[in-house]
């Protein structure tokens, strides 16, 4: 019976991480969104890409960046590590995973996601009507 307990006490901790979490830039490989909006309206991107060849890599978090210009977005993944190093199979991908951003200034906005790499940016341009 204490052999049983034991046992049941030691493999709880198994899916415990065997270290911290790693946080990484998602490699993007493109964004939908509309050419054009009006003032007030919220603009809506759709990401699309690979966050990870199995589950133990996730989407944790977008960064965004205002300027004058536009918005920089990198998109942040997550690297889990349990023990054993048993993640299971098949790919992480993003479908679509939306993100929405106010539209407050009329002229053209100039929308960044940074990617893995140096100079690796998607650009697109958004005409903002009053």
């Amino acid at each position: 019976m204490a052999i049983l307990v034991t046992f049941a006490l030691s493999s709880c901790g198994n899916n415990e991480p065997s270290r911290k979490p790693e946080e990484f830039l998602i490699r993007v490989d493109s964004i939908s969104m509309p050419d054009s909006l009006s003032i007030g309206q919220v603009l809506q991107l759709g990401f699309y890409g690979t966050i990870g060849e199995d589950p133990c890599h996730q989407f944790k978090r977008f960064i965004i960046g205002k300027s004058v210009s536009g918005y920089t977005i990198k998109v942040i993944g997550e690297q889990t590590f349990p023990k054993g190093g048993a993640c299971g199979e098949g790919a992480v991908i993003m479908e679509g995973r939306v993100l929405e951003l106010p539209v407050t200034e009329a002229g053209t906005q100039i929308i960044e996601v940074e990617n893995p790499g140096l100079n690796h940016v998607i650009r697109k341009e958004l005409v903002v009507v009053p």
